[in-house]
């Protein structure tokens, strides 16, 4: 920060705090507010962003109310060279000594709208809210900046419904999205997984020895409409070479795996309803236990049949990880592992 910008910033915040009235009437709004009335004050710096955009100096506005009581004004016309934006350094003034959470509104001069920010503000007496090279944001909806994949990867030949990976978007305001698949490269690439929810799945098997990495996008949309893309890369990895064909032995699945699904989402509509095992009648006297992350034991069935739907007591399971022990203790044979289950 420059000596100059320095000297700039305390005579601005100098001038809040000696006149007890200020009286600042915008063009379009025409909000105004009487710092003379309020015993406490307290001082806020921000930074001002609509439609993902962040304003500048000229008529934009933001200001605080309590109720439709406006506490605070400020204008957009203190610029901070070295981040290359304009700034609102104002004061918010309060009869009480405690407390209070107000709201901030935004009027954008180019539509000639006024907005509610998706964030508030609280007061406290004396407080400095935000800073000249570290300002609150006011914005009407902070736009996803990033989409993040946990896996990028899957072996050729899983099964429909097969967990890939957890979906998740960097954002600020916003923690529910909707998702969608695109721009795959090979297109036959395309049939190949698919997006419950938050989670990305396998759709329907692919093999190796045709494709095997793709490049695929996902769209992220939040609950105001607002768009954002990101393309991935998935490697397929070299595994089964017949999907249609689980293991017919227990020799045969100590040596390729449990052909055992790892996802459940029990919300009736026909897909990822039950904890499934291939060819589940081949694992004669095994006893199928499920786990919670504290060491729970939720379900427990000898000779399993595919009947489990992820309930425990007739009650839905919290989304999260639990696992999942598979044996034959006369045979010392035993599977374990991990299944997703996710609560809608």
């Amino acid at each position: 920060m420059t000596k100059l910008f320095e000297v700039k910033l305390r005579a601005l915040i100098l001038l809040l705090s000696v006149f007890s009235f200020i009286d600042i009437k915008a063009q379009d709004p025409g909000w105004s507010v009487d710092y003379s009335q309020f015993t406490f004050r307290m001082t806020v710096s921000a930074i001002v962003e609509k439609d993902g955009t962040l304003l500048g100096q000229g008529a934009n506005q933001v200001a605080v109310f309590f109720g439709d009581e406006i506490r605070g004004l400020g204008k957009l016309d203190l610029y901070h060279e070295p981040s290359d934006r304009y700034l609102a350094v104002f004061q918010v003034g309060s009869n009480s000594s405690v407390s209070e959470e107000l709201t901030v509104k935004i009027y954008d001069e180019t539509k000639n709208e006024v907005v509610e920010s998706r964030v508030g503000v609280t007061f406290t007496p004396d407080q400095l809210v935000g800073s000249v090279t570290d300002p609150v944001i006011f914005s009407d909806n902070r736009y996803p900046t990033d989409i993040l994949i946990e896996t990028l990867e899957f072996k050729e030949n899983s099964r429909e419904g097969t967990l890939i990976s957890l979906i998740s978007t960097s954002d600020e305001d916003d923690s529910d999205y909707n998702y969608s698949l695109q721009n795959f490269s090979p297109e036959v690439a395309a049939t190949s997984i698919k997006i419950n929810h938050d989670s990305l799945l396998v759709s329907e098997p692919i093999d190796f020895e045709t494709t095997d990495q793709f490049l695929f996008s996902i769209t992220a949309t939040d609950a105001s409409g607002v768009n954002f893309s990101k393309q991935f890369t998935m490697i397929i990895l070299d595994e089964f070479e017949d999907p249609d064909a689980p293991p017919t032995s227990v020799e045969e699945a100590v040596f390729e795996g449990l052909p055992i699904s790892n996802y459940i989402s029990p919300n009736g509509d026909g897909i990822n309803d039950y904890l499934t095992i291939g060819n589940h009648h081949i694992y004669d006297d095994f006893l199928l236990k499920i786990v919670n992350p504290k060491g729970k034991t939720i379900y427990s069935k000898l000779n399993y049949d595919n009947s489990w739907n992820g309930k425990y007591e007739g009650k839905s399971l919290p989304t999260g990880v639990y696992f999942y022990f598979f044996e034959n203790k006369n045979k010392g044979v035993r599977f374990d592992g991990r299944i997703y289950i996710k609560e809608r």
